[in-house]
């Protein structure tokens, strides 16, 4: 699958933007785990972009770090992208993993959580489209 040069995900409520909260992306395989693309935060227009440069270079950081869990190869791509809003106490428990695994990716981390909306959220949102140019989630 040929990926787009940048996807641009729009969160609406009701027709609405809704800025401040933090989304996890997946892009979805045909075999094996999914490719975890990573934490996004929607900007003052309700949005975030993915560049396909973050995209190519998170499907070989998961293949080479978790080698024998993926097929790198961007042809076992489905075509569909996960776009998922989490309630804050699940954020909470993704910071405490990351914390023991992952301790220096803590502070992007931190900094996409600081003063997020996700409290709003009273169970996690999930979402599966079409990878496009421009992907509107409404919630």
């Amino acid at each position: 699958m040929n990926l787009p040069k940048s996807i641009t995900v729009f969160i609406l409520n009701n027709g609405e933007i809704v800025s401040g909260l933090v989304c996890s992306v997946e892009l979805l395989t045909r075999h094996k785990n999914n490719f975890s693309i990573g934490l996004y935060r929607t900007d003052d227009n309700g949005s975030f972009i993915i560049t396909k440069e973050k995209m190519e270079f998170k499907i070989k950081e998961d293949a080479e770090f978790f080698l024998m869990d993926y097929n790198n190869s961007p042809e076992n791509l489905t075509g569909s992208i996960e776009i998922r809003i989490e309630r804050i106490e699940d954020l909470q428990e993704r910071v405490n993993r990351i914390k023991k695994f992952f301790p220096e990716k803590l502070n992007d981390v931190k900094f996409k959580l600081n003063n997020n909306k996700n409290d709003t959220i009273s169970s996690t949102i999930t979402k599966i489209l079409p990878i496009a140019n421009t992907i509107v989630v409404n919630i």
